[in-house]
């Protein structure tokens, strides 16, 4: 999903990565939604985050975010990658804008979580392979579940700065800044694994295009991936969830992510 002014996210959260000004953009209306960073900030460049791509597209086919977790491996949404071939996605990584600059990398591989519920989106986590190294430098990862006390996080991406379809994915990358709140702010679209975390002054947060992309905490660790939020509400508008990292680690670790 894209990011509205703090948020992020996929495919029923609408298909990943518009992290601007407008942070969360919600994907379906009647069920849980994708999105994009709505109500962000403009972000340097970092090596480990990418925009998924859709290969050959003439727009540049911006539709998810991702992280690169090993030379070769990068973590994002199961919903970002469902029904994909590895020969349709290109990601497009360590870039400051969404166009230019970075490296480009083909896919060879994609993993989808075991448990993943495309009804529910319980266990939204996915690693893909690319075919060659990439130049720069991976994220560290969170080394455990995560506690049930507050989170700072940072979200990034290039999802839409606003909910309209007539809105556009971000062309340079976005940051903001968010917080896990108690899962009951969550309530009907939480799923196990998830963690619940805020819309920043009741508006920003992921949109559409933001999901599959980085939840990073204070300590630059990648914590979450930009899941989705609530259907029938505008991205930013509502809180959204985030896979939690720590709680798949198992599995990670069973793919060669350390």
């Amino acid at each position: 999903m894209p990011l509205r002014a703090g948020n992020g996210f996929l495919s029923r959260l609408g298909q990943l990565t518009c992290v601007t000004t407008a942070v969360v953009a919600f994907l379906l209306l009647a069920s849980p939604s994708a999105q994009a960073v709505r109500g962000g900030d403009d972000a340097r460049a970092r090596s480990y985050v990418a925009s998924l791509q859709t290969v050959r597209a003439s727009d540049g086919g911006h539709f998810c975010g991702a992280t690169l977790v090993t030379p070769q491996l990068l973590i994002t949404a199961a919903h970002c990658v469902t029904g994909r071939r590895p020969t349709d996605v290109l990601v497009h990584l360590g870039a400051e804008y969404l166009a230019t600059g970075g490296e480009d990398h083909l896919v060879d591989r994609i993993d989808i979580h075991p448990d993943f519920d495309p009804a529910t989106y319980a266990h939204d986590l996915a690693v893909i392979g690319i075919r060659t190294r990439a130049a720069g430098a991976s994220a560290s990862i969170v080394t455990q579940a995560p506690g049930t006390g507050r989170l700072f996080v940072e979200l990034l991406g290039w999802g839409r700065t606003c909910p309209w379809s007539s809105c556009r994915p971000s062309s340079h990358l976005q940051s903001i800044e968010s917080r896990t709140v108690p899962a009951s702010q969550c309530a009907g679209y939480l799923g196990s694994g998830d963690l619940c975390a805020a819309n920043p002054e009741g508006w920003r947060g992921p949109c559409y295009g933001d999901s599959g992309g980085p939840a990073l905490d204070p300590a630059g660790r990648l914590t979450g991936i930009i899941s989705r939020g609530p259907g029938g509400i505008n991205c930013g508008e509502a809180p959204f969830t985030l896979t939690a990292v720590g709680d798949h680690l198992p599995w990670l670790r069973s793919l060669g992510v350390t």
